[in-house]
């Protein structure tokens, strides 16, 4: 018994903190972890966004022209022209209807620009990412660290009682 209370005074003593600084340490840490999680997570539903308006506008792109010059044409040969390239102009009609739904207000941004936009933000999501892991895990430390120091004052509280009812069955004895 005397080795273990040792131990659970040495545990005690080995963080300068109280048990309240630890809980309320390991408190901030967590709500800090915590606040931190909703710009991430608007970081990542745009990142999701412009992983699904880059490709969109690129295949847009890819089937523009077919449209362009079948609008271009007339008659005969407008008609030829649709039979030929009839899988063109479907996928040009789908991507346009894609892109209306992306972009209602029909101002369709350069490709060059998502893709700018899209690479910074990878780039902070991981920095966050990197911030939030490194205060969760000062959070989990601190809250071991809480509870060690919880532990070893059950140990010691257990220990006084066992202390004392041997004292008193001791002295009943006499």
């Amino acid at each position: 018994n005397m080795k273990v209370v040792s131990k659970a005074l040495n545990e005690m003593n080995a963080s300068n903190s109280t048990l309240e600084e630890l809980e309320s340490a390991a408190h901030k840490a967590l709500a800090k972890f915590t606040v931190m999680s909703t710009p991430q997570m608007t970081m990542s539903r745009r990142i999701h966004e412009l992983e699904e308006q880059i490709p969109a506008i690129e295949k847009y792109h890819e089937f523009v022209e077919y449209h362009k010059k079948y609008t271009s044409l007339e008659g005969k040969s407008k008609k030829k022209y649709g039979e030929n390239c009839c899988y063109e102009l479907d996928q040009y009609h789908e991507c346009h209807k894609k892109l209306k739904e992306l972009f209602p207000n029909g101002i369709i941004p350069k490709i060059k620009d998502l893709q700018d936009e899209l690479k910074k933000a990878r780039e902070d999501y991981a920095k966050m990412s990197e911030e939030r892991k490194a205060i969760k895990k000062e959070a989990d430390r601190l809250s071991r660290l809480a509870q060690q120091k919880r532990d070893s004052q059950r140990t010691l509280v257990r220990y006084m009682q066992n202390e004392q009812a041997a004292k008193r069955k001791k002295s009943q004895l006499e």
